[in-house]
């Protein structure tokens, strides 16, 4: 048996070679929409300082046009009155024009950028297939929440899932029917636990979910679910196989340390030990 990490590194080599086109395919029809691809650039255009350099001299120009008018058909007035209201003046009527053919396109800029990153950050933790968090968002969010129980006294409740057959639908059927399995198993994952939970598709066929201040009773319960909702799949869905999966279940103790990695791989242990007592693909 492959350990845990040979595992990760192994379906993360079968990935890039089973989902290589679609990536190519999902970042292409992204760049015909204009959104969502994180290798794209800002199509707002950056003025050269020569323009700078020529409307700054425009705008004083201007600026100094209307002071000369302004002062020409107000009353009379002192010196010292009329340097402060050119300078005022010029100032206004020079920055006025600066800041909307620069500052404002700059600004735009900026936000645009901002929303580009954060639809980066987005991708680097999703799972392209299934939407949900990949290995990457499981472990920045994991930490967070195992500290956040360890501070209030709760337990936390780690599941690690393995759909069971995965490999000979793809074998037998083709790699797009396994996808849809893929997707069928996610969609029942997202129905049957809490929105809050974190939710994770961390390697080919392996999935986990974290809650906090779960207790043995609703594991139970959970369980008995998502076993419920997977029949009832199996009892619509037209394919020619049933889905199905293995589940291994266990909780940290908030007096004792613990670490995610620790969790994982008890709770992967579990579940290698319920799918090895199964009966595979009919």
């Amino acid at each position: 048996m492959n350990t845990l990490a040979d595992r990760f590194r192994d379906d993360d080599t079968g990935i890039v070679k089973d989902y290589t086109g679609e990536r190519r395919a999902y970042q292409r029809s992204e760049e015909r929409r204009g959104t969502g691809n994180i290798h794209s650039h800002s199509s707002t255009s950056h003025p050269s300082p020569l323009k700078l350099v020529l409307i700054t001299i425009v705008s004083i120009f201007i600026a100094e046009s209307v002071v000369m008018s302004l002062l020409y058909v107000l009353p009379p007035v002192s010196n010292e009155l009329a340097i402060l209201i050119d300078s005022s003046l010029l100032i206004v009527l020079v920055l006025l024009p600066i800041y909307f053919f620069f500052m404002k396109p700059m600004k735009s800029s900026l936000a645009e950028l901002k929303v580009l990153e954060d639809k980066q950050r987005t991708l680097s933790l999703t799972d392209e297939l299934t939407g949900l968090y990949n290995r990457r968002g499981l472990f920045t969010f994991a930490e967070h929440a195992l500290k956040t129980a360890k501070r209030g006294g709760k337990e936390l409740c780690v599941f690690y899932a393995d759909m069971d057959n995965l490999k000979k639908i793809n074998d037998d059927l083709g790699h797009k029917e396994g996808d849809k399995a893929l997707i069928s198993i996610s969609n029942i994952l997202k129905t049957t636990f809490r929105e809050s939970d974190i939710i994770a598709r961390i390697g080919g066929d392996e999935f986990v979910i974290i809650q906090i201040g779960t207790n043995m009773e609703s594991v139970g319960f959970i369980t008995k679910r998502l076993g419920k909702r997977i029949d009832e799949h199996n009892d619509r869905a037209p394919e020619d196989y049933s889905l199905s999966i293995s589940i291994g279940t266990v909780f940290s103790d908030s007096e004792v340390a613990c670490s995610i990695d620790e969790l994982l791989a008890k709770a992967d242990r579990l579940m290698y030990d319920q799918k090895s007592s199964k009966s595979y693909y009919n």
